[in-house]
């Protein structure tokens, strides 16, 4: 099992929005989670909290390339970026960003990690799916087929906790995690401080690391490595 550092870009991200000033802050905070155990490295220059506002692909660039470039140049983990904007994922995979990872699956994003040879991540995000009465066959379900879509190696499939879910629908899914794992698609878990967690948010979230690694996930996002 793998940690997935994050390293927000953002003023207004849920969790840490607004606490990097400057991108020598943000580099010297993504050094220090690979120090600590981090194995990759996810930069995010858009917000996915509830309620954020969406930003275009000229803003994202600025938050992130100045860090990514950077960045580059300083960590051997491998770098993931955090984005729906083709401009962005081509531009930062073409500045050396070894993995996208989108909320926001389609096959144009698909298409650009396989052209660039990247890793992908495919998360479930079919907006508000509150009312399905078996989440688990239809995160499983979806994942599956998404999969089916690309070439683009290494691939991972993230059943997306706090996207359009219900607080039980989010711990099902994470109950259901040796169904997503027995699909044989490595799987990634992001939960970390996520709102459908009790308080303190960082306890769970490490509670929650422990059932992922118990289910045999292939990585975790955390904010902290535990």
């Amino acid at each position: 099992m793998r940690y997935m550092g994050i390293i927000n870009l953002t003023p207004d991200s849920f969790s840490d929005g607004g606490k990097y000033h400057s991108a020598e802050d943000a580099v010297a905070a993504a050094l220090a989670l690979e120090t600590a155990g981090a194995e990759v490295l996810d930069l995010g220059p858009q917000s996915s909290r509830p309620g954020f506002v969406e930003i275009g692909p000229d803003e994202e660039l600025s938050r992130l390339m100045p860090v990514l470039t950077a960045l580059r140049t300083k960590t051997k983990a491998q770098i993931s970026v955090d984005t729906y904007h083709p401009e962005v994922a081509r531009a930062a995979l073409a500045a050396g960003a070894d993995i996208l990872n989108t909320v926001r699956p389609c096959e144009e994003l698909y298409r650009i990690a396989q052209d660039y040879k990247a890793g992908l991540v495919i998360t479930h995000n079919e907006g508000d799916v509150k009312s399905d009465p078996d989440i688990l066959a239809r995160v499983t379900n979806f994942l599956v087929r998404e999969t089916e879509k690309t070439s683009a190696r290494p691939l991972w499939i993230d059943p997306g906790l706090g996207f359009g879910k219900s607080r039980l629908q989010n711990w099902l899914l994470i109950e259901g995690l040796p169904k997503l794992v027995s699909t044989g698609i490595p799987v990634l878990v992001a939960a970390s401080r996520k709102s459908f967690l009790p308080h303190p948010k960082d306890e769970w979230t490490r509670r929650v690391t422990g059932i992922a690694i118990a289910a045999g996930c292939d990585m975790v996002r955390v904010h902290e490595i535990p």
